[in-house]
């Protein structure tokens, strides 16, 4: 057995065991939230108030070291592949996406491969108002950022290691939620982070296939909602815009959610 093969092997048999017990398991999760703390140069309190990629690097490890004994990163080593992580302020639904991109290397007929994990910047910062309704990640209530940054987290591991160790990953299946539910004690497998979307129902009334009213350079329009992220997308009846589906022609108007009038 290759020295990969044996690192393969390791995970294998690790996430396949018994994992951690819900006591040991809110001991190691509360030891990796304040060592992130305290070795963050731009996060000081549970808020988050800036959060960085060396940020989600350093978490990534502390979970890797603290619960698989460094295997992932050391898998993805001998594999050769590249993992990286990034903060989004484009991700308005989803909390967290881990992507796995593959292409062939030039003249040497090898496949390469990237994975990359996502942390949604904006739903965090847009979360946890003091407000706002109870929010619960992967069947916890988590009372500040940096708990839904770890429930986040932790669910995006376990879809790296179903890729690194079977290629495929979802989180509806039952290998998934079984590696979750020992490790990470989830009784979930989704977020309820406040998106945009229910923001503008609960706020405003505003749902898809409303009809809207804004003013746009200083005239007044009307239109239907179409979508709902960081800004509303708004069809516009208009004989110049493009041709939909229902063979009518619209102009698309991307405004802000405060600028709109319910209309009926």
């Amino acid at each position: 057995m290759s020295h990969l093969s044996s690192q393969k092997a390791q995970l294998l048999d690790l996430v396949s065991g018994k994992g951690f017990t819900a006591n040991q398991f809110l001991a190691t999760s509360t030891d990796i939230g304040q060592s992130l703390l305290s070795e963050s140069a731009t996060c000081t309190t549970e808020q988050l108030e800036r959060l960085t990629v060396a940020d989600l690097e350093w978490l990534f490890q502390l979970y890797d070291d603290r619960c698989f004994h460094g295997l992932c990163r050391k898998l993805i080593l001998e594999a050769g592949v590249e993992l990286s992580f990034r903060c989004s302020r484009r991700m308005t639904r989803a909390g967290g996406k881990t992507t796995r991109r593959t292409w062939s290397r030039p003249r040497r007929g090898q496949a390469r491969q990237e994975y990359e994990i996502t942390i949604s910047q904006f739903l965090l910062e847009d979360n946890f108002a003091s407000h706002s309704r109870p929010i619960s990640v992967c069947g916890y209530v988590c009372e500040h950022r940096l708990h839904a940054l770890q429930r986040i987290m932790e669910h995006e591991i376990v879809h790296l290691i179903e890729m690194l160790l079977w290629d495929d990953s979802s989180c509806a299946a039952r290998r998934f939620r079984g590696i979750a539910s020992r490790w990470f004690q989830h009784r979930e497998f989704n977020h309820q982070l406040i998106t945009p979307r229910e923001k503008a129902y609960v706020d405003h009334g505003v749902r898809p296939g409303s009809l809207v009213q804004f003013m746009y350079e200083g005239e007044p329009r009307t239109g239907v909602v179409n979508r709902i992220s960081k800004r509303v997308t708004v069809l516009v009846p208009d004989p110049r815009g493009e041709r939909y589906t229902d063979g009518r022609r619209y102009i698309k108007y991307y405004v802000p959610l405060a600028s709109l009038k319910r209309v009926g």
